[in-house]
């Protein structure tokens, strides 16, 4: 199924469920866990929503939590103010740990496929809340960020653009991904918790962090682009970035380590949006 078909699909689940009105949907209070059959999320709306609603789904980092996520409103409060209803995912425990986690393409066996919890938690939220199918975003830190880039290269149907934080593919690196996407990442040039190079760690080394430079590399050449050279850089605060593909990729680096940067985002929103780098929100 294509992207635009799926997302057709999505447009009709969410705009029956909607006619049912809140008294027949079976929702959950805002800032509360939302128990659906693929996992478990909380959500923010918008104080002044009116119509169809843009999304952002974020993805925490391992060992956290969508409520710590909720309790960070540095980055629910910039989606709130521009009108986006605001999902945050819960990870699982993997077996014989005892922190959350999400499953990556890291060599071993996933315990959920992310991108369908993804999209039914959208589903599930849209029984009593009008949202817009064609402007679903996915966010993420660190293992989070990991996360979405798997579902950015191999099953990105049903969402319109992603944004990351300090976390990319795992080894084994994809050889290609099915589509060109639109994605911003950002990364702190002290990060030593996910290296811009990578690393490998665990028994001989077998598990390994990706390049975020191949990565990219992955993503512009899926985009069909003749040249690496980016078509834009710009320094935005204390972030430097760089854009390819008429914006639709972008990388930005600043010089922390393992944590978004100072506006991420209201920046990342402002991708979504397509607002130049001029007129962007500082």
């Amino acid at each position: 199924m294509t992207r635009s078909h799926l997302a057709a699909l999505l447009s009709l689940i969410l705009a029956t469920l909607a006619l049912a009105g809140p008294s027949q949907a079976q929702g959950c209070p805002p800032g509360q866990p939302c128990e659906i059959a693929e996992g478990e999320y909380r959500f923010e709306l918008p104080r002044n929503g009116g119509g169809a609603m843009p999304v952002i789904v974020h993805f925490h980092g391992a060992a956290n939590s969508a409520a710590a996520v909720l309790r960070t409103r540095s980055i629910v409060d910039p989606a709130l103010d521009r009108g986006y209803a605001f999902i945050a995912l819960q990870g699982l425990v993997q077996p014989g740990r005892n922190f959350t986690n999400w499953s990556v393409r890291d060599g071993r066996r996933p315990m959920r496929d992310e991108a369908a919890f993804a999209r039914a938690a959208v589903a599930h939220l849209g029984q009593y809340v009008p949202l817009d199918p064609e402007r679903v975003y996915l966010t993420g830190f660190s293992r989070g960020a990991s996360a979405i880039w798997d579902i950015a290269c191999h099953d990105p149907a049903g969402f319109a653009g992603f944004s990351t934080v300090a976390g990319a593919f795992w080894d084994p690196l994809p050889e290609a991904c099915a589509e060109p996407v639109r994605l911003s990442h950002y990364h702190g040039w002290e990060d030593a918790t996910v290296p811009l190079e990578g690393r490998h760690f665990g028994r001989g080394d077998l598990i390994g962090q990706g390049d975020v430079y191949a990565g990219l590399r992955i993503l512009r050449e899926t985009a069909g682009l003749q040249t690496h050279l980016a078509q834009t850089t710009s320094r935005i605060g204390d972030m430097l970035c760089k854009s390819w593909a008429d914006g639709d990729l972008s990388f930005c680096l600043h010089p922390g380590g393992h944590r978004p940067p100072d506006g991420w985002m209201a920046h990342a929103i402002d991708g979504f949006e397509g607002v130049p780098e001029d007129r962007a929100q500082r």
